[in-house]
């Protein structure tokens, strides 16, 4: 069985990562999306799960496929 939090988790993890490597601060993440600073803050905290259209509207920012790192956390949450 699957572990869903740890799957969003490793998700927002792998988002976080990606846009500290871009040089993106969550205040112009959340201008570029239409998100809510704080709601950002709070994702990358683990304080709240977010949503599909949250993390849709990430990616299509980031210009990475959420399949892919859906796929990614999947396949090593099975292997813990």
């Amino acid at each position: 069985m699957l572990d869903e939090s740890g799957i969003v988790a490793a998700v927002v993890a792998r988002l976080r990562e990606i846009r500290e490597e871009r040089g993106i601060s969550q205040y112009r993440l959340s201008k570029e999306t239409g998100l809510s600073a704080s709601g950002i803050r709070h994702m990358e905290n683990g304080r709240v799960n977010p949503t599909l259209y949250f993390l849709l509207r990430i990616c299509a920012f980031l210009g990475v496929d959420l399949a892919d790192l859906l796929r990614v956390a999947a396949s090593k949450r099975k292997r813990k």
